[in-house]
C-alpha cells in the first residue's frame, strides 16, 4: 500500500522527521551526561554534530550530482558497478533512477525509485522524483498524489510546490497552480524561472478566452519578461515587458515591469563589454 498509493504523505514524513529528530536529541542528551558526569549539561555538543552526519543523505547528495551534471556514461559505470555488487544500495538506486530520467528512460527510473522507496517508504527526496517521473511521462493526476504534502517539508518545499503547480496545471487546476507558481516566483525565482513562464502561459489562456486586450494578456507578457530575463535572454525580456506596460494596470507590477527594463539594459550592456574584454 505505501509504495502505491502514500497517500497521507504529509502526515507520515512528519512524523518519520519527528522521530529522527528526537532520536538523535536523545543521543545528544546521554552523549552530554556522560562528558559531563551525568549533570545534564550540554557539553561536547560540537563533537556530536559532528558524529551525526547522514552516511546516507552524503552519499545521496553526491549520486545526485553525478546523474545530473556529470558525465552520463561515466554515471552510469559507476552506479553500475555499485549495484552489481549490492543490488539493494538506496543511494545508487536513487542517482541510477536519476540519471535514467535525464535520459528519458523513464520506466527504468520508475523501477529503481521504487526499489530505493521499498526501504526507505517516506523519503521526500524519493517520493519528489517518482511524482517528477509521472510528469514527464504524462501521469499528472499520479503526480499530484505522490507529491501533495511535500511543499510542507522543508527539506524539499520549494520544488515539490513547483512540481505539483505542474503537475496541478496539467490536471486542470489552473487557479490552484497558479498560487503555488507565485509562492514560487516570490521566493525562488532565480532557480525556477519556468514558474513566471507557467503564470504567463495560465493568464494567456484566460485572455485567448476573455480577448486579448484583457489584464490578463498583460500579465501574460509581464511574467514572460521576468521569464526572459531570469534566463538571460535580455533582448526578448525587453520586448514582453515593454508590451505589458501598453496595458497593465496592476501599479507595483508596473513599477517593477520599469525596474527590470533598466536591469536589464544594464545587464546586456555589461555582458557586451564582458564580450569585448573577452575578445582581446
Amino acid at each position: 500500500y505505501l509504495k502505491t498509493h502514500p497517500g497521507s504523505t504529509e502526515r507520515i514524513v512528519q512524523i518519520q522527521s519527528w522521530i529522527e529528530g528526537r532520536g538523535k536529541t536523545d543521543v545528544a542528551n546521554q552523549k552530554s551526561r556522560k562528558m559531563d558526569g551525568g549533570k545534564g549539561v550540554v557539553a561536547g555538543k560540537r563533537d556530536f554534530q559532528q558524529s551525526t552526519a547522514d552516511p546516507f543523505r552524503f552519499k545521496t547528495v553526491q549520486y545526485r550530482l553525478a546523474a545530473i551534471y556529470g558525465n552520463e556514461d561515466d554515471a552510469e559505470k559507476k552506479f553500475s558497478t555499485i549495484l552489481n555488487k549490492e543490488p539493494d544500495d538506496i543511494s545508487a538506486n536513487y542517482g541510477m533512477a536519476l540519471l535514467m530520467e535525464r535520459k528519458s528512460r523513464l520506466d527504468e527510473s520508475m523501477r529503481l525509485l521504487r526499489k530505493a522507496l521499498e526501504t526507505r517508504p517516506f523519503d521526500p527526496n524519493i517520493l519528489l522524483e517518482i511524482g517528477k517521473v509521472n510528469i514527464l511521462a504524462r501521469n499528472p493526476q499520479k503526480a499530484v498524489e505522490i507529491m501533495q504534502g511535500l511543499e510542507t517539508i522543508p527539506e524539499v518545499e520549494t520544488e515539490a510546490l513547483f512540481y505539483l503547480s505542474q503537475a496541478r496545471l496539467m490536471s486542470g487546476m489552473a487557479d490552484v497552480a497558479e498560487k503555488g507558481f507565485q509562492k514560487v516566483s516570490t521566493t525562488s525565482p532565480d532557480l525556477f524561472p519556468k514558474a513566471y513562464y507557467h503564470l504567463a502561459q495560465i493568464n494567456g489562456e484566460r485572455a485567448k478566452e476573455a480577448g486579448s486586450t484583457t489584464e490578463n494578456a498583460a500579465l501574460s507578457h509581464y511574467y514572460l519578461g521576468l521569464y526572459y530575463y531570469e534566463i538571460r535572454n535580455m533582448k526578448s525580456a525587453r520586448v514582453h515587458l515593454v508590451k505589458s506596460l501598453e496595458t497593465l494596470a496592476d501599479q507595483e507590477k508596473k513599477k517593477h515591469a520599469h525596474l527590470i527594463l533598466v536591469k536589464s539594459e544594464k545587464r546586456e550592456q555589461e555582458e557586451k563589454m564582458d564580450a569585448k574584454r573577452r575578445r582581446r
